[in-house]
């Protein structure tokens, strides 16, 4: 029974996330345009909430997309298709899902030798818009957010997400990519989320033959690295 009651509860979830997204996607996309309409430049209170809007928006999308993918990946069915991704497009796609509800400047660069690869293009979106959010969310308005696609030493991809936030204490490092674990301490207790994206790119790196860490140093930011496997 309470088998049934799981699968019924992750079936119902799975349901109302994808359904959700439809809208929310048109929401986002209605904003962004309103963002970029000449007619409201000079309407700095307009122009605030729409940021908010977009900001909202955006954090509902990415709960869903989240609760979307748990609910797969606890019934085993979440499905990978590999394909050729343009690297710097999936970086670009990645950003633009955030930069207009943020105030934080955006830098990426993508090694010539890694400009094409193989991957699930949807989820590895979803894993490098799950680091930047995050990398928005944990450190200061007016923050530099730095993407970089190179070759590690051993011949892996290496993608790696810094920012200049609060940066992580020491003794938490080593929870936070398992399930519903979140930084705690007094500088973060105001920030909402449910601790959920990291576990789920850890289990996407993971399916790309990858590994995923952390190196952060407090009240000076943190970087969040990845690998995949090269395939040639």
């Amino acid at each position: 029974k309470l088998m049934e009651l799981d699968s019924m509860k992750s079936e119902f979830l799975g349901i109302v996330s994808h359904d959700f997204r439809s809208p929310l996607s048109s929401i986002i996309l209605a904003g962004k345009s309103l963002l970029k309409n000449e007619a409201i430049q000079d309407q700095p209170r307009i122009k605030e909430y729409l940021h908010i809007i977009v900001d909202q928006a955006n954090r509902l999308n990415q709960l869903a997309e989240d609760t979307l993918s748990i609910t797969k990946l606890e019934s085993g069915q979440l499905s990978y298709y590999f394909k050729i991704i343009n690297v710097e497009r999936l970086i670009q796609d990645a950003v633009s899902m955030v930069k207009f509800s943020s105030r934080h400047t955006f830098e990426y660069s993508v090694h010539p030798d890694v400009a094409f690869i193989k991957g699930d293009q949807t989820k590895l979106r979803q894993v490098v818009q799950n680091l930047i959010s995050n990398a928005v969310k944990y450190s200061p308005k007016g923050g530099k957010v730095t993407v970089n696609v190179s070759l590690d030493e051993s011949d892996q991809i290496l993608f790696s997400v810094s920012d200049q936030g609060m940066g992580v204490p020491p003794d938490q490092i080593g929870r936070l990519f398992q399930k519903f674990s979140r930084v705690d301490n007094e500088q973060s207790r105001g920030i909402k989320g449910a601790g959920l994206g990291l576990w789920i790119c850890r289990e996407v790196v993971e399916a790309h033959g990858g590994k995923i860490w952390l190196e952060s140093e407090l009240n000076k930011g943190t970087t969040v690295k990845f690998t995949i496997r090269r395939s040639r």
